[in-house]
């Protein structure tokens, strides 16, 4: 299964040539899927020879070889090998990796049919900005999820239906946008940029991004911040990458000397001398340094009104709302009321592709597959006029094909943003 999540995964170099000679992609990528699980179906020491794939017969085994006809019509046809095993279990392998693969793609299409229809019918539960204030869509550890890209498409062309060619002014994705930092997933970074529909990205990388995703997401036309400030749409941001690096079933290590502790304290340090509207991380680590907070689940769980001001303990924070993800899971946020009158949204975001938290060589997400989890995200509300949060609104795809457009909620105290706005004007 890893070999052929490989072949999958680095498709653009492997299928070039074989697109030249008339292989239809997709037909192509289910073969050389198909050869990546059948050469892992047995633990045989046995020699295979894998002849160039030409769309012409077979030529005979030579003396002492047995060849493969089960591997006719993938990548490997024409292989042969000195094992008559090996030869018996692909002959029983290779059909049912067929079925396998055929039931998965039929159990996308069905998924996202389903995911579609329950969208659309819940259009008219669709929040939009109020008067004064602006949109951004949220997202965070899509891992390429080619369904979820597609879904998050068609949300923003709905709310542009209903509330204009500016509705979400803005995607902003707080990492984990790949699988696990290849080359070849430059595809899926294209392709979750243009889910804003032309309108600005800003991002941050996650523990799955390498420095070629981030060379990769600049291409592709995004802010990525890098400890920096930027504003993006008429609103500032203040983020940074994550200094781990994962790799897919691997260890995770440190890129350098930095920790998500430094991260969160160096971004405190920069927003209280220039307050910013957004503050993106992707770890609850750097967020809770950020805070000061010992622990994010502990610190969530305190939450109390979000709309009505209360001693709530927490030192001030310079943005007006933080936001982070890396743990896939579906948590309330939480309002911290600073002393100055503002106050800022602490919100985690889940996994916007459905994508398993601990994935196990026999329980992952592809980027193929269907949401193997909750996929969730909320689009943020904003005030024009003083960048503070007003208000947000989640949306869930659940497992099953069935969407829930959860009611909005209200964020502060909006006698507050409208005064910041009379005072503006």
């Amino acid at each position: 299964m890893l070999f052929a999540t490989h072949l999958l995964l680095t498709r653009r170099a492997l299928t070039a040539p074989q697109l030249r000679r008339g292989y239809p992609r997709q037909a192509f990528l289910r073969r050389a899927a198909v050869v990546g699980v059948a050469l892992l179906a047995t633990t045989t020491v046995a020699v295979i020879s894998l002849l160039p794939t030409q769309p012409v017969g077979r030529a005979e085994a030579g003396p002492g070889l047995y060849d493969l006809p089960s591997l006719d019509g993938t990548l490997a046809s024409g292989s042969t090998t000195n094992s008559p095993l090996l030869r018996l279990v692909l002959g029983a392998a290779v059909p049912r990796v067929h079925d396998l693969i055929r039931r998965q793609e039929a159990g996308v299409r069905s998924y996202r049919q389903a995911a579609s229809l329950a969208l659309r019918e819940q259009a008219g539960a669709m929040a939009g900005p109020r008067e004064g204030e602006t949109a951004v869509l949220m997202q965070s550890d899509m891992h390429c999820n080619t369904t979820m890209i597609g879904l998050q498409k068609e949300l923003v062309a709905l709310l542009r239906e209903r509330y204009g060619d500016d509705v979400p002014a803005m995607l902003a994705i707080s990492g984990d946008l790949t699988t696990n930092g290849t080359a070849a997933e430059g595809r899926c970074i294209k392709d979750e940029a243009a889910i804003a529909g032309g309108a600005p990205v800003a991002a941050v990388t996650g523990n799955h991004e390498s420095q070629t995703s981030a060379t990769q997401m600049k291409a592709a036309g995004m802010t990525v911040l890098e400890g920096s400030k930027a504003e993006v749409a008429g609103i500032s941001l203040l983020g940074d990458g994550d200094p781990d690096r994962s790799e897919l079933f691997g260890a995770t290590e440190l890129r350098g000397d930095t920790t998500e502790e430094d991260v969160g304290r160096s971004l405190y340090a920069a927003a209280t001398k220039d307050r910013t509207d957004l503050l993106l991380v992707h770890e609850g680590y750097a967020a809770q340094a950020f805070i000061g907070a010992d622990d994010m689940t502990s610190f969530l769980d305190g939450r109390r009104s979000p709309t009505t001001r209360y001693d709530d303990g927490v030192r001030d924070l310079p943005a007006s709302a933080v936001l982070y993800g890396h743990w896939h899971r579906s948590i309330a946020p939480r309002v911290v009321w600073n002393s100055d009158g503002t106050w800022t949204l602490v919100m985690e975001l889940d996994t916007s592709g459905g994508a398993v938290d601990s994935p196990t060589i026999g329980h992952f997400s592809t980027p193929w597959s269907r949401p193997q989890q909750e996929a969730s995200f909320p689009v943020v509300f904003m005030d024009k006029a003083s960048g503070l949060v007003t208000g947000y609104q989640l949306y869930r795809f659940e497992v099953d094909g069935r969407v829930v457009v959860e009611p909005r909620v209200d964020v502060g105290d909006r006698g507050k943003a409208l005064a910041a706005r009379g005072e503006r004007r």
